[in-house]
């Protein structure tokens, strides 16, 4: 996640782009799954899944954005609290 840069599709249902997304990064099935289930309800995002993301509130888009990067279980996360 980079500030005011997403990797959401615009015009996309928030659900197409976790498709999306799981393809690019080849997330076997039952992973990605898994993953969406967890995240979808640690983020609590179950009311805005098919909802563009261009409709979406900045905070939804935040959390959708959060188990975009998240997904796929990348090796490394850097965490960075610079302003």
């Amino acid at each position: 996640m980079f500030g005011q840069r997403t990797q959401l599709w615009w015009d996309l249902p928030l659900m197409e782009s976790f498709k999306l997304l799981g393809q690019i990064y080849d997330v076997p099935k039952e992973r990605f799954q898994r993953n969406l289930e967890m995240f979808t309800d640690i983020l609590d995002m179950s009311s805005f899944l098919s909802t563009p993301v261009r409709q979406l509130s900045l905070g939804q888009r935040m959390r959708g954005d959060i188990a975009a990067a998240l997904l796929h279980e990348p090796e490394i996360l850097f965490l960075d609290n610079r302003p």
